[in-house]
């Protein structure tokens, strides 16, 4: 069995509420320092960060950061993104989101989709820790592969194998070429 990208976790809800934490303390201190003291501003604060985390940040960027696959000798398991609500619940859900399947008898054609060559990213002098945060996700995006699948009733599947080339281009290579020979037996 082959295994690609990273499961899904409860790190994004996490990351949202320590920023709705950290932003809300901090409005807080701020509002004493003006003498104002009303807390619900504060509050407020953190939850709209929190919302903004959660449901626009993370969805937009959940298939990349999170795209967990598994190829076996008859099936292949993957997360179903399709649309903003799914990715929020996949998002809710993490460790214990649901995985869908798709009988490799089901698959009409599978190939890879990418440049072979890496873009290396060109980091700013000085650069900041928002620029290294962010450097694996920019990375994906500038470097897109992965394989499609064409379903025998004509559906178009893409799994994403970006994560796993920024890391370990030559392994991630291999086994997505292995991959591509385990469909078509």
């Amino acid at each position: 069995m082959l295994t690609f990208g990273k499961k899904l976790n409860f790190r994004p809800l996490l990351i949202g509420l320590l920023f709705c934490l950290g932003i809300g303390c901090l409005a807080a201190i701020m509002l004493q320092l003006m003498n104002i003291h009303p807390v619900i501003w504060a509050i407020l604060a953190g939850i709209i960060i929190f919302l903004l985390i959660t449901l626009v940040y993370y969805p937009t960027v959940l298939q990349d950061e999170f795209n967990y696959f598994t190829i076996s000798k008859r099936e292949i398991t993957y997360y179903n993104y399709g649309n903003r609500f799914n990715k929020f619940k996949l998002l809710l859900l993490g460790k214990n989101a649901p995985v869908k399947t798709i009988k490799l008898t089901d698959i009409k054609l599978a190939h890879l989709v990418g440049k072979n060559e890496i873009k290396k990213m060109a980091f700013t002098v000085p650069f900041d820790m928002l620029q290294v945060y962010f450097s694996g996700i920019i990375s994906m995006l500038m470097n897109p592969f992965g394989l499609e699948l064409v379903l025998n009733n004509g559906q178009k599947i893409y799994l994403s194998l970006a994560r796993d080339r920024i890391y370990d281009p030559e392994k991630t290579y291999n086994q997505a070429n292995t991959a591509i020979n385990m469909i078509k037996k």
